[in-house]
């Protein structure tokens, strides 16, 4: 029986997150994941001033109307996380943190339904595993 592949597995390893974003430029997606790369350098800041302006970059890139790489969420979900606080820029942390997570939630599940299967099969990440399948056991070959 084959293991089932989850997409935030693929985007914690830097060389699958990478083939993922090469796949999904072919896909014509890759803002989707560039956002989710982006959104985990966001989490990760812990400068206060540097995090808020992460934030306007995120919101200013991927969600506004027409921003320069929009990602594909829904009307329902753009127009709340466009809402009165973004919109005041009064960013309380717990508001900010529950929309941006709506934000992924809906990426993640695009992602997972439409991209993720023709990925799994591409020659590329086909060939990552069988490397990192093969580094696996020669580790463990030598214990």
């Amino acid at each position: 029986m084959q293991r089932v592949v989850r997409l935030e597995e693929i985007l914690m390893n830097d060389t699958s997150r990478d083939l993922f974003l090469e796949f999904s430029r072919s896909q014509f997606c890759q803002e989707n994941v560039e956002f989710l790369i982006d959104l985990a350098h966001y989490r990760a800041t812990i400068d206060l001033e540097l995090k808020e302006q992460k934030l306007k970059e995120l919101i200013r890139i991927y969600i506004q109307n027409s921003s320069p790489k929009q990602i594909n969420l829904s009307a329902e979900v753009r127009d709340i996380v466009l809402g009165q606080s973004f919109a005041s820029n009064k960013f309380l942390e717990k508001d900010v943190n529950d929309k941006l997570q709506m934000c992924e939630n809906e990426i993640l599940l695009l992602l997972s339904q439409d991209v993720l299967k023709g990925f799994l099969v591409w020659p590329e990440y086909l060939d990552f595993q069988r490397k990192s399948t093969r580094l696996h056991h020669s580790k463990n070959d030598k214990k």
